[in-house]
């Protein structure tokens, strides 16, 4: 979901402010999406948020030229669009949706607060965590395995947690979105697993991506 890429380290090829921009990396057949921030090393470290939206992306490489891919590239103190390709295209979020379940549950939970896993939470299909059920974990400790590890289970305990119902946590994810700016994105669940309602677009992925770099918890766990 995150990704911190460094042009010198990075394996895969990939140009970017000259009008060409490719991204190589190995999908299923299914909607990706992601954040990722971007050094220029032209000019020394520049945050740069590029919210990608892979719809339908194929195994291999994906041309970014593509009509299923939405791309929204941002210079963080600027503000300067440096990149956009179909910002508006509304598309499932894929485990980006995983930045508004931190936020909710930051909000809505004490960090040092002891969650007990359900059935249901550690039943969730991959990417997981591992959690098992019965297990007693913390918030901020689930904040990590749920940002880096992408993990559905922990997504789901923290949902319970904080809502008693994943749909209830769902309908907040949405509120915290308009609250956002992000008008059209909705949430049908708090992994970003496909749902009906799991809806985003990559203008609106920017602004999430920025609202949880501002948060100082979030970017603690990121960082």
């Amino acid at each position: 979901m995150f990704w911190k890429w460094d042009i010198r380290a990075n394996e895969y090829n990939r140009r970017m402010f000259g009008g060409f921009f490719e991204f190589r990396a190995s999908f299923a057949g299914c909607a990706r999406s992601g954040i990722l921030i971007k050094p220029d090393m032209k000019h020394g470290p520049r945050p740069i948020w590029i919210a990608i939206i892979l719809a339908l992306a194929a195994q291999g490489a994906v041309a970014l030229g593509a009509s299923g891919v939405s791309l929204l590239a941002i210079d963080r103190r600027t503000r300067e669009v440096l990149v956009s390709q179909n910002p508006q295209t509304m598309r499932p979020p894929a485990s980006t949706a995983k930045l508004v379940t931190a936020l909710v549950a930051i909000e809505r939970l004490d960090m040092d607060r002891w969650v007990r896993v359900s059935r249901r939470a550690a039943a969730q299909p991959p990417s997981k965590a591992g959690i098992q059920a019965g297990e007693r974990w913390k918030v901020r400790d689930l904040l990590y395995a749920l940002l880096l590890e992408s993990g559905n289970d922990v997504a789901v305990a923290l949902a319970e947690a904080a809502a008693g119902d994943e749909r209830t946590f769902a309908g907040w994810m949405t509120e915290k979105a308009r609250d956002l700016g992000c008008g059209r994105t909705t949430f049908g669940n708090a992994s970003g697993l496909p749902h009906p309602a799991n809806r985003t677009c990559a203008a609106d992925l920017a602004r999430l991506a920025d609202a949880a770099y501002r948060n100082a918890v979030l970017r603690g766990v990121l960082a």
